[in-house]
């Protein structure tokens, strides 16, 4: 007999990822956190993307969205 393995009570497991690159970026690295952070999110999750960003990808500084998981762009290697 399978067990039920959802999470019960209304407090939701929160979830950082933070990496050392701008995000989001081209890359395999950044397809498996994506993957990851959409499939934490669509199972209730709370998720946030934290990366860095130097003065070469200053563009990229900032907040963003990604299929509803927000992205901050705010620690600088300067």
């Amino acid at each position: 007999m399978a067990k039920n393995t959802q999470r019960t009570g209304s407090a939701k497991l929160k979830i950082l990822f933070v990496l050392g690159s701008p995000n989001p970026f081209a890359g395999a690295g950044w397809a498996r956190i994506g993957f990851f952070a959409k499939y934490f999110k669509d199972r209730g999750c709370y998720v946030t993307v934290v990366g860095i960003f130097s003065p070469k990808s200053l563009k990229m500084a900032g907040f963003k969205s990604w299929n509803g998981i927000p992205i901050y762009d705010v620690i600088s290697t300067f």
